[in-house]
């Protein structure tokens, strides 16, 4: 059974993100799923590491962000202390022929310590003064796609050394504004999986992730290597980090 998890996290890192724009792969038309081949020739993947097997089409399960958790523990990299993240990968269908031009942005989220027996999955934790729980975002970026069917799109990514005792999520903004535009996320068909979650208004200037049911996982993963000096927690707050780069 896969064992993605999600707990959110107590503290944010510093990281500056790489600046290049996402490599679009066109893997084929709709007729017919694409076969992936994960960490092919460089690095080991991280994340969902199964097959496209359906579309995602409900829409109330699109909001603003989606997210996937998952341990980092459990893909046999052999890593000691840490990984490092060379690019993001997320897989979309696209559903008509109309061109468009969309915008993406993946982000990568920290969480507290995994406890001594990890579970299967976790009970997502509300983020404060509407503050996601992320340490590292790719910049915002627009693309152009085309011709409907199957596309990889690969973000390249730098976050430095990431704790390998932590449980992490994948994130992904703008998931309403793709749907709008026909795009579609792609799951794989991975049995008595842990749920994905999606971001949520709540009180008190706080969010909250609610998980929802699917055929699947989203089909995102990373492309890692082993580091040996993960970065420290930064105190600041989100808001403190992005006014240093206004």
């Amino acid at each position: 059974m896969k064992m993605f998890m999600y707990v959110a996290m107590l503290g944010i890192l510093l990281c500056v993100p790489a600046a290049a724009q996402p490599q679009v792969n066109y893997l084929g038309g709709l007729g017919e799923m694409p076969v992936i081949e994960h960490g092919l020739g460089c690095c080991c993947p991280i994340g969902n590491l199964g097959q496209p097997a359906s579309i995602l089409e409900d829409a109330e399960t699109y909001s603003l962000y989606n997210a996937l958790t998952f341990d980092p523990n459990l893909f046999g990299c052999g890593c000691a202390v840490g990984f490092e993240i060379h690019n993001i990968h997320l897989v979309m269908a696209k559903l008509d022929d109309v061109p468009r031009t969309i915008g993406l942005q993946v982000g990568l989220g920290d969480a507290p310590l995994l406890p001594e027996e990890p579970g299967p999955c976790y009970e997502p934790n509300i983020c404060s003064n509407w503050e996601l729980p992320v340490q590292c975002w790719t910049p915002y970026a627009t693309v152009s796609v085309a011709a409907a069917g199957y596309y990889e799109f690969v973000f390249p990514f730098t976050c430095e050394c990431v704790f390998l005792n932590y449980a992490h999520s994948i994130f992904f903004y703008g998931s309403t504004f793709l749907y709008d535009a026909g795009m579609r996320y792609v799951l794989d068909s991975s049995p008595d999986h842990c749920p994905d979650y999606i971001w949520g208004e709540g009180l008190m200037g706080r969010c909250h992730w609610y998980p929802f049911e699917a055929d699947g996982n989203y089909m995102v993963w990373l492309d890692t290597s082993c580091c040996e000096g993960p970065i420290t927690n930064e105190s600041r707050t989100w808001s403190e980090v992005k006014a240093m780069y206004r």
